[in-house]
């Protein structure tokens, strides 16, 4: 026997409270000796026998009474009892699959539309009596429609529903109905799963998760039995824009973007002259074609030029196909002010060209020497480093020490604070630098600012000064790196005489690792980046001048220089392109004066929302993010913040699980699978879970009620003296 609502037969305890009344009448009586009481005890005793009796038979009615009734609201179930009928009324949640792939044809409709059709059908073929609750896949903690025994209600709410461009959370759809199962109130129950069984969201490598899904399911004290309803269809035919790139370093008025776009063919067949479409800003530029062979990529490339500031969108679309969710990628990127930059010259000079820092102040400014229309991104600033004042660094974006033999303690504590608050901090060496000081005071066994400790330093003199090592790149894809991806020699005309070793130890705890980008053919570590705080610090083995190396005279050095100061400058920025599903977090100025904010979604729709704040940020953040698109944060006055949001990948595959998987996933969640031409009807209870007898203990309790009533005029009458 079990129990639907097992939480009231803690109200059994209720029929200690007549025990307890007639113990307690019982301990007030006290007997009283009299000297006639002796002749008339041998004839009552008889009498008090009976009357004992009485008294117990009417404790038992009256205890058995709200125990019964307390069990009539806990709904037993007695299994050894079997339900005859098929037309049993039933609790049952239907997970429907509203994903991206959904929207796809399937005969002369969508799968989605033939998955409502199946539903439907579902709904009117339920028992009088029956509860249903209707959950979509692509985001189940938010259900269409919970527990409702309304038949209409529960139609009229399925006909408002679309597929979106989003995947099926499989794990998180059983969850949910595992939710909804501990608020069923029948003892019949069913989970039907509708869905196109697409093998991206049915993934082996996500097997585990569903299976301990399945188990908690199966855990519940009346597990539902489970019937899967696959209405996958043929093949179709899909070409997806899986991504667009490109840096994401600041950008400034007049430099030239490269943006690449990755296309993939997953259909059967090649698709040849497809017209893609680059929109920048809302306005198209000329469509190109291309051409993909089947289960192929292909990627296109694009030049743009931004003449204005501020935030600006990029949209890349191809022509609609079988799967229009996927035809279209957006992204954005922000045309910044001129960055201000300090630069902390550890060894000035009047001489051109002889100070530390002017080779590196002409490759961030190299539009001040010649007339453009690019305007520089940095706006430089050099100062002495025992001069220096400390407001200079307040507003700056990078601070850069360049041979730099030392700062004060208060320098010092401004510089690590400026850095742990999201600035980007880029330290050169050079002959004058105090490298015991850099390690006592910056480095700190790893545990300070710098990211690697100064070891010896290496000249090459005699015959090695002629053939010095050469410069690799360490970490392929870096940021930095990104104006020499094309060559694979892109250092081969460096010539480095002296160097600093850097040694970066392990730490064994949270602190992070530092990474190597550019290192020597022995592996000696020439640039090493490590993030502190929020920020990012860059420490170079060599002078950003041209005392130990002819890298200031190289024509790589221009591109290096402005990658690497623009990405210390980019240390706190927060992505901006996600997937539908991710939260969108937008950071605002910890000043800003306004109580809340609002964000416009892809259709227009604006919703208000407030502004949190944490320690020394403010923020405000939107979770709602199911539909792909431009999504803008705007605060009253402030600038606009964009984000795009694309469909995930794996939506894009219209691959199904194959019929072999499908039955082997449904035979060892003990489910039951229905193909498309089988009879829509759910198949009868496999034996059913058993009856519920509250029913006949409700009928006891009223027969006790009045067989109580009855004794106790029976007993109160036999006591009145007879006339």
């Amino acid at each position: 026997m079990t129990f639907l609502n097992a939480t009231l037969l803690t109200g059994t305890a209720a029929g200690s409270i007549p025990l307890l009344i007639h113990l307690l009448q019982k301990n007030k009586r006290k007997p009283l000796q009299w000297s006639a009481m002796q002749f008339l005890f041998a004839q009552n005793i008889k009498q008090r026998r009976r009357l004992r009796l009485e008294q117990l038979l009417l404790l038992l009615l009256r205890v058995s009474i709200p125990v019964l009734l307390a069990l009539c609201m806990a709904r037993p179930l007695l299994s050894s009892l079997r339900a005859p009928s098929r037309r049993l009324p039933t609790s049952l949640v239907i997970l429907l699959d509203d994903s991206a792939s959904m929207d796809s044809p399937a005969g002369p409709s969508s799968a989605f539309a033939r998955a409502k059709s199946v539903t439907e059908k579902l709904l009117h073929s339920l028992p009088r009596g029956s509860e249903v609750a209707l959950l979509g896949m692509s985001d189940p903690q938010l259900p269409w429609s919970e527990f409702t025994v309304s038949t209409e209600r529960a139609l009229a709410l399925l006909a408002e529903r679309n597929p979106l461009p989003a995947a099926a959370l499989v794990k998180d759809s059983l969850d949910a109905a595992t939710e909804q199962f501990s608020k069923a109130h029948l003892p019949t129950r069913r989970l039907v799963i509708i869905s196109d069984f697409q093998k991206s969201n049915w993934s082996t490598q996500d097997a585990v998760p569903r299976e301990n899904a399945i188990e908690r399911l199966r855990a519940l004290s009346l597990p539902p039995e489970i019937t899967l309803c696959d209405i996958s269809s043929a093949p179709i035919e899909n070409v997806a824009v899986e991504s667009i790139h490109f840096s994401n370093l600041p950008v400034g008025i007049g430099q030239r973007m490269r943006f690449r776009t990755t296309l993939h063919n997953y259909g059967k067949k090649p698709r040849s002259n497809l017209l893609v479409s680059w929109i920048f800003d809302g306005a198209s530029e000329t469509p190109v074609s291309c051409s993909i062979a089947a289960n192929e990529s292909a990627q296109l490339l694009f030049e743009k030029v931004f003449s204005e500031r501020g935030v600006h969108t990029v949209q890349v679309s191809v022509e609609h196909d079988q799967l229009p969710a996927d035809d279209t990628a957006w992204a954005n990127l922000t045309v910044c002010e001129p960055l201000p930059i300090l630069l902390v010259n550890g060894s000035p000079s009047k001489e051109p060209l002889e100070g530390e820092t002017d080779f590196l102040q002409l490759a961030l400014q190299p539009t001040a020497t010649q007339k453009t229309q690019a305007e520089s991104l940095f706006l430089t600033e050099v100062v002495d480093p025992n001069t220096w004042s400390e407001k200079a660094i307040l507003g700056a974006k990078v601070v850069v020490l360049a041979n730099v033999t030392s700062l004060s303690n208060q320098r010092l504590s401004r510089l690590e604070a400026f850095v742990q608050k999201g600035g980007g901090l880029v330290v050169f060496t050079g002959p004058q630098i105090d490298a015991d000081w850099y390690n006592k005071n910056l480095h700190r066994a790893g545990r300070g600012v710098l990211p690697a400790r100064i070891d010896a330093l290496q000249n090459l003199r005699g015959d090695a000064a002629q053939h010095p090592p050469s410069l690799i790149i360490q970490t392929a894809g870096h940021p930095i790196l990104e104006p020499f991806s094309s060559s694979d020699t892109p250092f081969q005309d460096l010539r480095i005489q002296s160097w600093f070793t850097l040694r970066a130890p392990a730490t064994a705890d949270s602190t992070p690792q530092p990474t190597t980008v550019l290192a020597l053919e022995d592996g000696s570590p020439v640039l090493v980046e490590r993030r502190y705080g929020d920020g990012i610090v860059l420490q170079c083995a060599i002078p950003c001048s041209p005392t130990w190396s002819n890298l200031p005279t190289r024509p790589t050095f221009v591109p290096l220089m402005q990658k690497l100061i623009a990405y210390a400058a980019n240390a706190n920025s927060s992505p901006q392109s996600l997937f539908t599903g991710d939260s969108i977090t937008a950071y605002l100025p910890t000043k800003v004066g306004a109580a809340s904010a609002r964000i416009i979604t892809p259709t227009g729709k604006s919703v208000p929302l407030p502004i949190q704040k944490k320690d020394d940020s403010a923020f405000v953040e939107y979770a709602d993010t199911r539909l792909p698109g431009i999504y803008s944060v705007a605060t009253e006055g402030q600038p606009n913040q964009l984000f795009a949001l694309n469909l995930p990948q794996s939506e894009s595959n219209p691959e199904k699980l194959s019929a072999e998987a499908l039955q082997t996933f449904a035979r060892q969640s003990g489910a039951t699978l229905l193909q498309t031409e089988d009879s829509l009807e759910l198949p009868p209870p496999q034996g059913g879970f058993g009856r519920e007898i509250w029913t006949p203990l409700l009928w006891l309790v009223l027969a006790l009620l009045f067989a109580e009533s009855l004794l106790l005029q029976r007993f109160h009458l036999r006591k009145e003296p007879t006339p």
